[in-house]
């Protein structure tokens, strides 16, 4: 994922990056890269006969670039 966003940034020059989730353990990898939890989308998906919610998180370019 590191070097997805750094060639994104550096070489594609893309301003932000954001991804949706359900998983516990992917929100745990985004937020490990930089990435920030910017809201909950409730019951945004119907899975398995049920509706779940998506948790969306965000990374600017000047945030990754600064570290």
């Amino acid at each position: 994922l590191r070097i997805l966003c750094n060639y994104a940034f550096n070489y594609l020059n893309i301003h932000k990056i954001y991804c949706k989730t359900d998983n516990q353990y992917a929100a745990r990898l985004y937020e490990k890269v930089g990435f920030s939890h910017e809201g909950t989308l409730h019951e945004h998906a119907f899975h398995y006969g049920k509706y779940i919610d998506k948790f969306v998180y965000g990374l600017l370019s000047r945030d990754y670039l600064k570290k």
